[in-house]
């Protein structure tokens, strides 16, 4: 992991900057001589749309206009009138490559609609003034209460029947919202989740999907605090397809005041190939909802656990394919052993020879075990001569070996599995030429997709990094012997493959790879025949890489060291969830951050690491709200246990420690709301420094629901934790709001605990008591055990 925040995702969004901007100015305005009138209704909206007859410069033509999206309960209108579509559509002339745009507002000779039980079909067929025109169709079939649900699915397939023709892009429905309320905010998928408030007024955000800084799910979602009222809008793709997703209220872009476009843009596979057909993966889903942004999380979180490829197996005691040791893990460190480690924001490291006394003085002093993230392990240099991780710094693999011998600190190098430098060694091109260069990303001019980061070559060059293809097999061995080889050779008890969650999906033209051109999802499908076969070899003995000497010998009294084997990635983009066993969420730094990731995936994956810099305080804060998040606290360097704040940094680990079994058989809840709290400010050092606000006591409740009963559909809450973290030196007074019924508590017998960092104490409160204003102690983490007795 280096500071690549923008790296190819922002490469992929300039390429197709002009397709975003294009649409606003696609509307088709003839004269109007007759339309037919149409509604599709679910259970909480309301679609209008008319199929209007029309004379133009062609002839006679017809069009749809999208009149309304209402709920159905409040009357409330969602859309400007006439400015939205159902679809629009990047083709292209295969002969002269010229892109072409339609849209269903475009002039077409034929559009038919067919309404059938809760689903009605509109086709397009024969765009008005394109040669070859009766040869394009697009359809698009709108489904309400899919289900069983409730609001309505779009879905989108089409074809040129030609060759003279090819589908590249398109957006399944493009809306342009209406500002519906006074106090209306905006969720999007930004890291764990960001709360952007009045949306409608002159902001942007674009990201390519799947993009594990800024788009790490398909989840969008508005709603008015006044009204409590709210539109979920989201991409529920099962596979993870590639796609670009964008809301824009700039006045430039919209014409209009107080309002926002907002469109989900798929890359259709074996774009630009003749007479390609298409289906836009899964639907794009609009319902309307009461709440906020933690209950359009919970919509999210409802389709993705029953619907989404990348959710993995879980078990009456969490996920099952991930160890007891890192479900329960609280602690984590950063590290390095060469001091080209040293930048403007890393001022330590250390000698491989102290690593051990270090790591065993920071272990000592959280009093619970650790795992340490080490960087420049190798002898070869940062971010340079990928993917040549070997031979290792001499005297790694003894070290290593000793640090892990009690089990208190596992130890996870870093590999990189997305890049190759094209000068592989020093400024010598070894073997990219004839090995990764047939495995590299091709442009669709033919050219290497490459990137630039961190790594500077022996001249004083940047290097020059090829992005790979995950469905060769030659790549998908590399990462798989460099794994293998960290763990086997070398002892490690973990492997760090970064970037893979990290960057985007990158459209690849070789048709030698042996995937559809451009989009589609074969890029997911690639990682995850790769991790699959490497998270098998890695937890037992493969013939290939064997095991050193001394990793057999302790396998005589600690058999189940290889099941124990784990790998992370950097970045929490979704669709690898179920690839990894952990994810690194250094970027999770912005301001407006709400834990929506974790409502929805914190039972399934465990998330660690902040990029913690700065000064003391917002070290403290940075800690305060991972442990309101969920995560698994750290990514410090391990001198951090001299610093004057490590008492409330030890004391916030050890409670994590106390209720870590939360974090893997639980789920997180609505946190507590307060009806008084003061806000303190720090400034995060990232990307930039960025001033970041927040509650001075940082709050969450997660709470464990009964297995068996879960299986039949049923919710019995078992246990609830609440707890809390003041990361002020004040003590604060306050009440926090909580919702027993929501809990599934109201009107059950519980027994109440109280649990610090030094363990739990049975208490005589009621739920009630919890309610009242109470007094929070300064940098102290607390809180209440809720167990139901039964």
């Amino acid at each position: 992991m280096n500071q690549r925040f923008f790296r190819s995702v922002w490469c992929l969004f300039l390429a197709t900057g002009a397709f975003f901007c294009s649409f606003s100015v696609l509307n088709f305005t003839p004269t109007a001589w007759g339309d037919e009138a149409f509604q599709v209704s679910s259970a909480d909206l309301t679609l209008k749309f008319r199929v209007v007859k029309t004379d133009g410069a062609d002839g006679p033509s017809q069009c749809v206009q999208i009149d309304s999206l209402t709920d159905t309960e409040t009357g409330t209108e969602f859309l400007l009138p006439q400015r939205s579509y159902l679809f629009v559509l990047q083709y292209q002339d295969t002969a002269t490559k010229e892109l072409r745009y339609l849209n269903s507002q475009s002039p077409w000779n034929s559009i038919t609609v067919t309404q059938a039980d809760s689903t009605t079909t509109v086709r397009f067929q024969s765009p008005t003034g394109v040669p070859n025109g009766e040869t394009l169709w697009m359809e698009v079939r709108i489904t309400a209460n899919p289900n069983g649900g409730r609001g309505l699915d779009f879905a989108m397939a089409g074809a040129p029947e030609t060759k003279a023709y090819s589908y590249r892009r398109g957006c399944l429905t493009q809306l342009f919202l209406r500002k519906f309320g006074e106090r209306m905010n905006f969720l999007y998928p930004r890291n764990c989740g960001c709360v952007q408030a009045d949306p409608m007024n002159e902001f942007f955000w674009a990201s390519p999907y799947p993009g594990g800084i800024i788009c790490t799910m398909g989840l969008m979602s508005f709603w008015d605090t006044e009204k409590n009222l709210g539109l979920y809008t989201s991409s529920h793709d099962p596979t993870g397809a590639t796609k670009d997703f964008l809301f824009d209220s700039r006045k430039e872009t919209t014409q209009t005041a107080d309002c926002g476009k907002l469109h989900v843009d798929y890359l259709f596979e074996n774009m630009g190939q003749p007479g390609n057909g298409v289906t836009a993966p899964g639907t794009f889903h609009v319902e309307a909802y009461h709440g906020d942004w933690y209950d359009a999380a919970r919509m999210y979180r409802a389709w993705a656990h029953k619907n989404a490829r990348w959710m993995p197996e879980m078990g009456p005691n969490g996920r099952v394919d991930v160890p007891q040791w890192l479900k329960e893990h609280c602690a984590w460190v950063m590290a390095s052993s060469d001091e080209c480690w040293l930048t403007i924001t890393r001022f330590t490291y250390t000698p491989l020879d102290k690593m051990g006394d270090a790591l065993r003085a920071y272990q000592e002093s959280v009093g619970v075990p650790i795992a340490v993230h080490w960087y420049l392990w190798h002898e070869g240099p940062y971010d340079n001569d990928f993917p040549h991780f070997f031979p290792a710094k001499k005297g790694f693999r003894e070290v290593v070996f000793d640090i892990q011998k009690d089990g208190k600190i596992r130890v996870m190098p870093y590999t990189n599995g997305h890049l190759w430098d094209t000068r592989d060694r020093g400024i010598e091109d070894w073997q990219y030429t004839s090995h990764g260069k047939p495995l590299a990303v091709k442009n669709e001019d033919g050219s290497v997709w490459t990137e630039q980061h961190t790594g500077l070559e022996s001249d004083g060059s940047r290097s020059v990094l090829a992005g790979m293809c995950p469905v060769t097999q030659g790549w998908k061995d590399q990462v798989r012997e460099n794994t293998l080889t960290a763990m086997n050779q070398h002892n490690t008890a973990a492997v760090y493959i970064d970037q893979v969650a990290a960057c985007v999906s990158c459209p690849c033209f070789d048709p030698t790879h042996g995937h559809p051109l451009g989009g589609g999802s074969w890029w997911i499908d690639g990682y995850r025949d790769m991790m699959k076969r490497i998270r098998t070899d890695m937890r037992q003995e493969v013939p290939d890489i064997p095991l050193t000497p001394e990793l057999k010998e302790r396998l005589k009294t600690q058999p189940n060291l290889l099941s124990e084997r784990i790998v992370s990635t950097e970045c929490n983009a979704e669709p690898y969830v179920n690839l990894f066993d952990a994810m690194l969420v250094w970027h999770w730094n912005d301001p407006g951050q709400v834990p929506a990731f974790p409502v929805i995936y914190g039972d399934c994956i465990p998330m660690f690491g902040r990029a913690y810099r700065g000064d003391d305080f917002s070290f403290v804060s940075r800690v305060g709200q991972q442990l309101a998040f969920g995560e698994q606290i750290g990514w410090f360097d391990p001198s951090t246990c001299q610093k004057p704040d490590f008492p409330y940094i030890r004391d916030a680990i050890r409670f994590r420690w106390q209720i870590r079994d939360f974090f893997y058989l639980g789920e997180m809840n609505r946190p507590p709301r307060w009806n008084q709290m003061p806000q303190v400010t720090s400034v995060w050092p990232f990307s930039r420094d960025q001033e970041i606000t927040l509650d001075a006591v940082q709050a969450a409740v997660w709470r464990k629901l009964d297995w068996n009963a879960a299986q039949q559909g049923k919710t019995e809450t078992t246990a609830v934790v609440v707890y809390f973290s003041n990361i002020t030196e004040d003590t604060v007074h306050a009440a926090p709001v909580l919702n027993w019924e929501e809990l599934g508590l109201a009107g059950k017998s519980v027994r109440i605990s109280r649990v610090d960092a030094e363990g739990k104490t049975l208490t005589e409160l009621t739920l009630e008591d919890l309610t009242k204003p109470m007094d929070f102690p300064a940098r102290k983490s607390w809180g209440f055990l809720i167990e139901v007795v039964k």
